[in-house]
């Protein structure tokens, strides 16, 4: 075993000095000070602002107390890091081809629109050994040391891209490109190496791994160990035992490390000093030569754990128990409750790491370093916890306290209100809560020390200053998955590509049920003038959370383009340009009572060229706008069963007809494209991704990704939209929005959907998308939270869910904590039972067209004894006591869950007498439920209500195989008779 005793090294006398052969010569104990700032932070409030000969005076003060531990920095030969950037502007004027290819086609970070410092996060071209010949050159000068040291530049953007760099890597099949790149940083490592040894054979070469490139090479190994110092920079979320396991399979020998552990960008503690000195300890047995300590210095927070490192560095062979009861003396007669304190806050976040670490694990997140972990630190801890933690220090008598050990227990109770504090304003981020945390800074600002500028800059950026959202979007590039997406879609030639598309913000808020519905309940129908006074409110509510439609041009939502020609001269003169159907038509021809809107559901026969000639010459004839909109028709009758239009399928044997059409329509649509492009380079084409058109194409590329806009129409019942639009993209897609029907419920029942719309929506985001327009059916109350949810992500798209489900459970007054219990009540049955319903429609080969249709089924996620008690829930808190909107919503809350109740029973026994009991609820609070009765009666409870078979059959058309039946079965039958011997596909659901 190695102790790293730092009086005991030997230092070496000049870069080039031989050393002993049993005395390593590269030592390391440093934990790094910072010296002050020179200036006051612009990013901190000027009431909370230091001076900078203020934050001069705690600097120093710092240093002398390290000092009086024993501490005394050692380091023969400085670790550099992230320093090749210093040779950047000249090296990338000189030597471009010694940087890493990026998706916009150049080698450097060009990110238009941000600092000019982002191109120093370009990383190297590191497949290129020119650029091993230049760090080998450049320490040939210096005279051979012993020493090279070489690192890459901090960040995560910029990491090469070209063919010669992507073979170094070692990749996991479905790996995101950001996820691992150890594999060709360990070959450049090891190809430096060979070259410095080959002129000087004691020489130590080290480096740093870092980042995306701390994990164990999968392929490389470390090729001359006796030459290579790897220093590991480990992450307080990795299994840091088995990370470095890894390293040392794959022939590491000689190492130190560099954690950023004390990188706190948040004054909330983490309880990791345990964890410091046992990381610290079992890297010291295994050999390591050295730690230096990046750090923030000013977070109180984690005083303790910057004593345990100055304490190490001092004395390595202190056990933690020395190390704690030195830190606790420090507070006189206090100690054994100082103590009991700090193992309390341990014990609390020992028992919440494993839960955030599944958290970042579930959700793909992985992080630049520490420091970016910073503003999770919120979840270790309760506001209850919390308190108890103020209250448990409060209950030591200190009037017998007194000099340091007085100032140290006060200082350590401030450090206690203040994460409290801290922690509420971060979670609540209401103004009460943030006024009440900013009075206390300002009151006790040199008490905070120097690293407030940290919070305000980094981690609470956004809870103070929203223009600093670019700085957020930056600390945010922490995450591999996001920086990816972030580069390719903000590199300069993305930028100029699109920079005609703007990003979409839009939710439906249409209202039907006017009086010219005549096939509800008279006592239902709203005139026009309330239809419009519903939809007036909605908005208000809206524009209230400060939603904006962002939906600048007409096209992008009538993208059913093609149902227009069923109306006039093309229907007239050119039938051939319609889908040939199984009954020997050109064009959808239902009659016998279906609605008229079916026949415009005609598709086009996308073999033939006449009708790309067509949309072409009714684009030019509209003026060539930059948009061109090639949406099929809606519904799922009517596509073309022609040969050539067959031939353009990509069908697997025995698959349904209308399962995916997509190969098809990308064919037509690539051909579009080519010839709107030849008349205006910039165009867009823009289609709908629907239906049988959803899944992607398994043969046809897209051609022409630039000049291609996809509107993508997920559905509730997708297994993984993930890998669906990860497909899309394998095949070409590159600009695309979110389209979903989500808000499309015809029922009146709730589905709990608000955390997946949230999810998927991230999903989106993550992917590159540009937006989302939410269709929907903006009567029904039970999907409010749900609107609410698509609202706040079109104003905010990088908020939370915990963000989401805290405004809208604060809408409820002091009846908050009972609708959160209610609607976890819903979304823990929903998300059981949806697994369910999904197995179900598989097993039975049931497809729908959009969620519209699917919410037929949703009444079979609940039971009536569920509904019961989800209303004694709501009913057991007193409401007497709430107020203006508050009262008024949480009693549309119980209006709505004993609805759900008369309407459940209904559906179940079908008796005339319920169902004469449900109409007379719903007139009788016809203006409380808000519902868009229309949709219930001719859609979502079409068989409760109407006996017409026609109708109840157009709805059945969302499912594909029943269309296919039906399509078939008329070659012989009437639609009539065809519609009366055809069951309802929904009918062995129970």
């Amino acid at each position: 075993m190695r102790n790293l005793v730092i009086a005991a090294f030997a230092l070496v006398a000049s870069e080039g000095a031989l050393v002993a052969a049993e005395t390593e010569p590269l030592r390391m104990a440093v934990v790094r000070g910072y010296a002050a700032a020179k200036k006051p932070s612009d990013y901190v409030p000027e009431d909370v602002r230091l001076t900078a000969e203020e934050m001069k005076a705690i600097y120093d003060a710092r240093m002398a107390e390290w000092t009086s531990l024993g501490y005394v920095a050692s380091y023969p030969e400085k670790w550099k890091s992230c320093d090749f950037s210093v040779d950047g502007p000249k090296m990338r004027a000189a030597h471009p081809d010694f940087f890493g290819l990026t998706p916009s086609g150049k080698r450097v970070v060009s990110l238009p629109d941000w600092p000019k410092w982002f191109e120093g996060l370009t990383k190297w071209c590191v497949s290129n050994d020119a650029l091993v010949d230049a760090i080998v050159e450049k320490w040939r000068k210096a005279g051979r040391p012993y020493l090279l040291r070489f690192y890459e530049n901090d960040g995560l953007l910029g990491f090469c891209r070209c063919e010669k760099c992507r073979a170094l890597d070692a990749d996991l099949p479905d790996g995101n490109f950001l996820d691992h790149k150890t594999d060709r940083y360990l070959s450049l490592f090891n190809r430096v190496a060979a070259k410095a040894r080959a002129e000087r054979p004691d020489v130590s070469v080290l480096t740093f791994f870092y980042s995306n490139y701390r994990f164990p090479p999968r392929r490389e190994k470390v090729a001359f160990p006796d030459n290579q110092v790897c220093v590991l920079i480990p992450s307080l979320i990795d299994d840091v035992p088995a990370l470095f396991d890894g390293w040392r399979k794959a022939g590491m020998k000689r190492f130190g490390t560099r954690p950023n552990y004390l990188c706190h960008y948040m004054p909330i503690p983490r309880g990791i000093e345990k964890r410091i000195y046992d990381e610290l300890k079992m890297f010291r047995e295994a050999g390591s030569i050295g730690a230096e300590w990046d750090s923030s210095t000013g977070t109180a927070a984690n005083d303790f754990d910057f004593y345990v490192a100055v304490r190490l560095a001092a004395h390595p062979d202190l056990s933690f128990e020395e190390l704690e009861d030195g830190w606790c003396a420090r507070f006189g007669a206090a100690k054994e409750t100082v103590r009991t304190y700090y193992r309390r806050v341990r014990a609390r976040c020992d028992s919440s790491w494993p839960e955030l670490i599944r958290y970042f694990r579930e959700n793909h997140l992985d992080f630049l370093d520490d420091g970016h972990l910073s503003s999770y630190t919120p979840r270790l801890h309760t506001e209850a916890a919390l308190k108890e933690d103020v209250a448990f220090l409060r209950k030591f008598d200190a009037s017998a306290l007194e000099g340091d050990a007085k100032k140290r227990f006060d200082d350590l109770v401030f450090m206690a209100e203040h994460a409290l504090a801290t922690w509420k304003a971060n979670v609540t981020k209401s103004e009460a809560d943030k006024a009440a945390l900013h009075a206390m800074r300002v009151k006790n600002k040199l008490r905070l020390g120097d690293g407030t500028r940290k919070w305000y800059k980094v981690a609470e950026a956004l809870l103070w200053d929203d223009t600093l959202r670019n700085r957020v979007y930056y600390h945010t590039f922490a995450v591999p998955r996001l920086a990816d997406v972030y580069e390719r879609t903000h590199g300069e030639g993305y930028r100029q590509s699109v920079s005609q598309v703007p990003p979409i913000a839009y939710v439906s808020n249409s209202m039907e049920g006017t009086a010219d519905s005549k096939t509800i309940p008279e006592g239902l129908r709203y005139t026009d003038d309330e239809a419009r006074a519903i939809v007036k409110k909605r908005a208000d509510e809206r524009a209230a959370l400060g939603y904006v439609s962002s939906r600048t041009e007409r096209p992008y939502h009538s993208g059913h383009y093609f149902s227009r020609w069923r109306k006039g001269r093309v229907w007239d003169e050119h039938r051939d340009y319609f889908g040939l159907t199984p009954y020997g038509t050109r064009g959808v021809e239902m009659g016998d009572g279906f609605p008229s809107f079916v026949k415009y559901c005609s598709k086009v026969c996308v073999s033939n060229e006449g009708v790309v000639d067509q949309r072409i010459a009714d684009w030019e004839r509209d003026g060539c706008p930059w948009l061109l909109v090639a949406g099929e028709a809606d519904g799922l009758l009517g596509f073309c069963r022609c040969e050539k239009c067959r031939a353009l399928d990509a069908d697997l044997p025995g698959e349904p007809f209308l399962r995916n059409k997509s190969d098809r329509y990308v064919d037509f649509w690539n051909r579009i494209a080519a010839k709107a492009r030849s008349v205006r380079p910039d165009v867009k084409v823009c289609v709908f991704l629907y239906g049988p058109l959803r899944h992607p194409p398994r043969r046809v590329r897209v051609e022409h990704p630039d000049n291609m806009l996809f509107s993508y129409v997920p559905t509730f019942h997708e297994r993984d939209i993930a890998a669906e639009v990860a497909g899309w993209k394998r095949m070409g897609m590159r600009h695309f929005y979110m389209r979903p029907n989500y808000l499309c419920n015809y029922t009146v029942f709730p589905i709990a959907r608000e955390k997946y719309i949230h999810d998927v929506h991230r999903v989106f985001r993550e992917s590159g998308g540009k937006g989302d327009q939410f269709g929907g059916s903006a009567g029904c109350a039970a999907m409010d939270f749900e609107f609410y949810t698509a609202v706040r992500m079109n104003v905010d798209p990088d908020i939370s869910f915990p963000e989401i489900e805290r405004g809208w459970y604060a809408r409820y007054g002091a009846a908050a904590d009972v609708v959160r219990r209610y609607h976890e009540r819903l979304r823990a049955r929903c998300d059981a039972r949806w697994d369910w319903l999904l197995t179900w429609l598989e097993k039975n080969d049931v497809d729908f067209l959009d969620d519209g249709h699917f919410s037929r089924c949703y009444h079979r996620l609940h039971d009536v004894a569920d509904l019961e008690g989800d209303l004694a829930l709501l009913e057991s808190f007193d409401g007497s006591a709430l107020t203006g909107e508050a009262k008024a919503r949480f009693a549309d809350l119980k209006l709505c869950a004993k609805h759900y109740i008369v309407t459940r029973r209904t559906l179940e026994t079908k008796t005339e007498a319920d169902k004469k009991a449900l109409v007379a609820f719903r007139v009788a609070h016809r203006d409380a439920l808000g519902t868009s009765w229309s949709s219930q009666w001719n859609k979502g409870e079409l068989p409760l209500w109407n006996d017409s078979v026609e109708r109840r059959a157009y709805m059945d058309l969302g499912i594909a195989s029943y269309v296919e039946r039906f399509e078939q079965g008329k070659k012989t039958r009437t639609t009539r008779q065809l519609i009366s011997e055809l069951p309802s596909p929904l009918a062995g659901l129970k």
